[in-house]
């Protein structure tokens, strides 16, 4: 059944007549997919089959040792807005203002 996510898959889509829309396994139609993918298919309902065709699949594998190479760049960015920040924060509370303008408000009567 195929869940109805406008109301966050609490629900499953219903046909003209109000059941349930039930998706069908189309194979034939996956192994033309692989096929022209170079790949391969396997249907998990045939457990021995499946599990023989991945097996072979991995041992198939190259198994040669690889090496890699770390090329991160971890250079941070953030002194360059971090020392601005708290010279115009120093600037302010030296000058009184802290960081919350208060202003006594006079009301007229």
């Amino acid at each position: 059944m195929i869940p109805d996510n406008s109301t966050g898959g609490a629900n499953y889509k219903l046909d003209d007549q109000g059941n349930p829309i039930r998706s069908k396994l189309d194979a034939s139609a996956l192994k033309k997919i692989a096929t022209k993918a170079q790949g391969s298919y396997y249907n998990i309902g045939d457990n021995t089959e499946s599990l023989k065709g991945v097996l072979d699949m991995v041992s198939k594998l190259d198994k040669g040792e690889y090496q890699s190479i770390d090329t991160a760049n971890n250079f941070s960015l953030y002194p360059f807005f971090l020392w601005p920040a708290a010279i115009f924060t120093n600037d302010r509370v030296a000058n009184g203002y802290g960081f919350i303008d208060h202003k006594k408000q006079t009301h007229e009567v």
